[in-house]
């Protein structure tokens, strides 16, 4: 196997890393282990690792440390691209020990840490204007990507909705635990590991964003 390098994705809600990790994926050299989707897939399985996970996501706590260190672990076996993209861990400060030991156990080096920067007010207005179409799933944003016609879909005319966890009083709730528990982490980062750290405004586009961080691998 090649040597693997490890990448960090850092970002608040909003700035889409999700986006930005499919498109990096598209790079046949570029893997992701995003950690949230990994764990919705294990309780999905109703394994005894899955009824754990979703008692703790039902009571609001942590997921335990151990049981995402061991499917991180598990997911890393089949991944054998040059770049290993981390989407959601680590998400804490608490975290970063249990990181550095998977980067360990798996022979992956550090390579760079990528922090989206996006103000307050950009990511209160992409996510409660965000807008989903209920028949085809197209997603638009009433301040920056507005439909031609008000709650119509403009791809197949099905009736545009908004989630419900898309409110005001949630989002300034995400942007609080973002700045009071993820952003430690991404000091920490910044602060021992200057040289492989790339800060990138959020604001530009999904597409820019990707190339920039691509010249910063490469």
């Amino acid at each position: 196997m090649p040597q693997r390098e490890g990448v960090v994705l850092i970002g608040p809600p909003g700035s889409g890393k999700s986006t930005i990790s499919e498109r990096l994926m598209k790079d046949k050299d570029i893997a992701a282990v995003e950690t949230g989707n990994i764990l919705r897939e294990e309780t999905e399985k109703e394994s005894e690792y899955g009824k754990l996970i979703r008692e703790s996501m039902s009571s609001g706590e942590m997921v335990p440390l151990h049981i995402v260190k061991d499917l991180i672990l598990e997911k890393l076996k089949g991944m054998n691209q040059k770049y290993i993209l981390f989407d959601g861990f680590p998400r804490v400060n608490d975290q970063v020990k249990t990181f550095h030991e998977i980067l360990e156990d798996q022979d992956i080096n550090l390579h760079s840490v990528i922090i989206l920067q996006l103000d307050d007010d950009t990511i209160m207005k992409r996510i409660t204007g965000r807008r989903i179409c209920s028949n085809c799933g197209a997603i638009y944003n009433i301040h920056f990507d507005p439909p031609d016609e008000e709650d119509k879909c403009k791809r197949c005319g099905g009736k545009l909705v908004k989630r419900k966890d898309d409110t005001p009083e949630i989002v300034k709730e995400r942007i609080n635990n973002y700045k009071e528990n993820t952003l430690p982490a991404a000091y920490y980062f910044k602060n021992n590991f200057p040289d492989k750290t790339l800060e990138v405004d959020g604001k530009k586009g999904t597409d820019q964003i990707s190339g920039e961080i691509r010249i910063f691998l490469n």
